[in-house]
């Protein structure tokens, strides 16, 4: 269990990087995340049915996962 937690978290981290990378100059913050967010649902296998939740836990759920993009964006700047 801890090793898919593991890979989930160097998947997260790889995707947000390559996002990053890909993001045009002087992008802002929300875009920044709402483009992570978007690509992570999108390409994580865990996350795969996210839009099977109902609504109102999609938008909690969602609340926590931009928390967690932020904390990953913040960590990604502090190693350059």
């Amino acid at each position: 269990m801890l090793q898919a937690h593991r890979k989930q978290l160097l998947l997260w981290e790889g995707l947000i990087k390559d996002e990053l990378n890909q993001q045009a100059e002087g992008i802002g913050t929300q875009e920044q995340i709402a483009a992570c967010l978007t690509r992570l649902l999108k390409e994580d296998p865990l996350m795969a049915l996210f839009d099977q939740l109902p609504p109102e836990v999609q938008e909690r759920e969602t609340n926590f996962l931009q928390n967690s993009i932020i904390g990953y964006l913040g960590w990604l700047e502090s190693k350059k």
